[in-house]
């Protein structure tokens, strides 16, 4: 076999597993959504699940057979509608446990443009890593320009607020910037300040500093500050190695809220056990690595860095709620993608791994034309 059949063909094995690993997730993710909600609920959040994923699948599979060339013609709009959106929330938004992240229609239909801005920043970012590649390494263009506008979304997302999410897209668009060639001593300072103004934050405000202490010792703070992450503590001693069986598990019935959304990891615990557990998070870690190979292999330098930048997206949010929920960080309000219930963060996920299909689709036919792809990997990361 030579090397450009050999390239293709493991494109294609990457994609065939990537999409193996979603499809599990996507059925494991029901089935676990279900255990979590019949008691209070029964099969009616199953059901409103099993449509999101339905339409999720559509708009992959669409997203999926498009070239992904059109999303780099109108990635600016991309960016632009999310921003309006994000806007929008303060006039049209409604509050929900004192945030205004969601427009809802009929009481019942919601969507969150935070979810869509997402995907939004993540094209923006490679549109613009691939439009000004041979500046990237000066201040302006490769640092202070990019964050301009980058700064207004985030701080739309911050004010909602929510911070868990706009952390994890803080620390995306280093990632991306990065990879495209921006000065890392940028995105150093920015984290020094960062961390200095947490501290400052911590050491005047008694409300972040009760959250840290009980974070820090959530024991003590079991009643109130620490009450939902001592109940996923819980959950998970209760399940041990191999759980108490799916469906039998105690926690979820009026002792753990959201746990069909950012604590579902904890249901999973006590159910299925440390075994189950850790293959979960295996699963997600095998999706990574078929992410950065179709990534690594694309056919330009905007496939390459949205590749990245949604399997950044995926392991990002993933790893931060596994650790929210075993309190290895602080609560973030983040979702588990593909298994959390939840209707735009689902889509959106979905979209992403359309997009990646797409990618590695149209990188097999420009390595099966043209030989070794006209970019490479060596190249777009070269210092």
């Amino acid at each position: 076999m030579s090397g450009v059949e050999s390239k293709c063909q493991g494109v294609r094995q990457a994609t065939y597993l990537l999409i193996l690993c979603v499809a599990f997730l996507l059925t494991f993710g029901s089935v676990v959504i279900y255990s979590a909600s019949m008691h209070e609920e029964g099969s009616s959040l199953l059901v409103r699940h099993v449509m999101y994923v339905g339409l999720g699948l559509c708009g992959a599979l669409f997203l999926a057979w498009k070239d992904y060339a059109w999303i780099q013609k109108n990635a600016l709009w991309f960016f632009t509608v999310a921003v309006v959106l994000l806007a929008l929330i303060f006039v049209a938004g409604e509050v929900r446990n004192h945030a205004r992240r969601w427009f809802v229609f009929r009481n019942s239909i919601s969507f969150q443009p935070s979810e869509f801005a997402k995907l939004a920043l993540i094209v923006f970012l490679a549109w613009y890593g691939e439009k000004y590649s041979e500046q990237m390494k000066s201040w302006s263009k490769g640092f202070i320009y990019p964050l301009l506008p980058i700064g207004l979304l985030l701080g739309l997302i911050f004010a909602e607020p929510d911070r868990g999410t706009t952390i994890l897209l803080g620390a995306l668009t280093a990632m991306v910037l990065l990879l495209a060639g921006s000065r890392w001593t940028g995105f150093a300072a920015l984290f020094t300040a960062g961390i200095s103004g947490l501290i400052y934050i911590f050491s005047t405000q008694s409300m972040p500093r009760q959250r840290l202490m009980a974070w820090l010792d959530p024991e003590k703070f079991k009643e109130d500050q620490a009450y939902q992450i001592w109940q996923s503590l819980l959950a998970f001693g209760s399940g041990g190695l191999e759980g108490m069986g799916l469906g039998n598990g105690r926690i979820k019935i009026k002792f753990l809220p959201e746990q069909q959304t950012d604590f579902i990891f904890a249901v999973v615990g006590e159910e299925l056990g440390l075994f189950v557990s850790i293959g979960l998070v295996l699963m997600f870690a095998l999706l990574v690595l078929c992410g950065l190979f179709i990534a690594w292999n694309a056919r330009d330098r905007f496939g390459f860095l949205t590749a990245s930048g949604i399997t950044f997206l995926i392991g990002m949010q993933a790893l931060i709620n596994v650790a929210v929920v075993t309190n290895t960080l602080p609560n973030k309000g983040l979702s588990l993608p593909f298994i959390s219930y939840g209707g735009s963060n689902l889509m959106f996920m979905m979209a992403g791994v359309g997009i990646l299909v797409s990618i590695a689709h149209h990188s097999v036919k420009s390595i099966g034309q043209i030989g070794p792809s006209p970019v490479e990997p060596e190249e777009l990361l070269r210092a």
